[in-house]
């Protein structure tokens, strides 16, 4: 009797897990298409517009050994994608040595450069050490240097979480346009020959043992930053 009670307790554990991996699938993938329709839309209300950009800004993730990951590659491509269509005249890439002694931002430059950028059209920012950090000192850079309109160029899904960030937290809208995948397909990847010199921080101590989690999650929050006493930092 046992012996059947626990080939059940099995079979029912068997057919739960099979339930909920096969639900965690259908609900990433509902999820995931609804982020690239988002972006198609978005994309589409550039093109029907027929927006131009000041300056697209473009976030960063850690260097590791001195290459970009699939990520940030891919980010790095889409804004140049931008640039070289006459959506963005400009580019802001954030990105300060975090969890790796290399300036995410100059790495990216670098491969900006390679892909067919001018320099003069880049424009660096290495503090951010959080994504909504990405956009504050993006944002701020951009007021120094006279931009009015701004875009924000990443993945869909890190646009998604940044929606209500961009949204309360400045007085100029941010228009974000998500990467549409098929335009960017068989670009050139980060080559081996990257120029990155002068890429990487002196006396760098990664962010894990300057700030505990609590910290470093009250950064990616962007508590971490002043905007201003009614919470918004001001028009361009």
């Amino acid at each position: 009797m046992q012996a059947a009670t626990t080939s059940f307790s099995r079979k029912q554990l068997l057919v739960t897990t099979i339930f909920l991996v096969g639900a965690h699938i259908l609900l990433s993938s509902f999820t995931i298409s609804r982020f690239h329709k988002r972006a198609h839309s978005l994309f589409q209300k550039v093109i029907t517009n027929k927006e131009v950009y000041d300056a697209a800004i473009v976030t960063g993730m850690p260097v590791d050994n001195g290459k970009l990951n699939r990520t940030v590659t891919e980010r790095v491509q889409w804004a140049v994608y931008l640039y070289k269509s006459g959506i963005a005249k400009n580019l802001i890439l954030s990105g300060g040595a975090v969890y790796t002694d290399y300036y995410e931002s100059v790495v990216m430059a670098s491969y900006a450069v390679q892909l067919g950028v001018d320099p003069q059209h880049i424009f660096l920012e290495n503090l951010a050490e959080h994504s909504t950090e990405n956009v504050y000192y993006s944002y701020k850079i951009a007021k120094q240097n006279g931009f009015k309109k701004l875009a924000l160029a990443t993945d869909p899904y890190q646009s998604m979480m940044l929606k209500k960030h961009t949204k309360n937290r400045y007085a100029t809208h941010i228009q974000h346009i998500p990467i549409i995948y098929k335009y960017i397909a068989g670009m050139m990847p980060q080559q081996a020959q990257l120029d990155i010199r002068n890429s990487r921080k002196n006396d760098f101590v990664s962010i894990k043992s300057r700030k505990n989690i609590f910290q470093r999650i009250k950064g990616t929050l962007g508590k971490d930053v002043p905007y201003g006493i009614d919470g918004k930092l001001g028009k361009l």
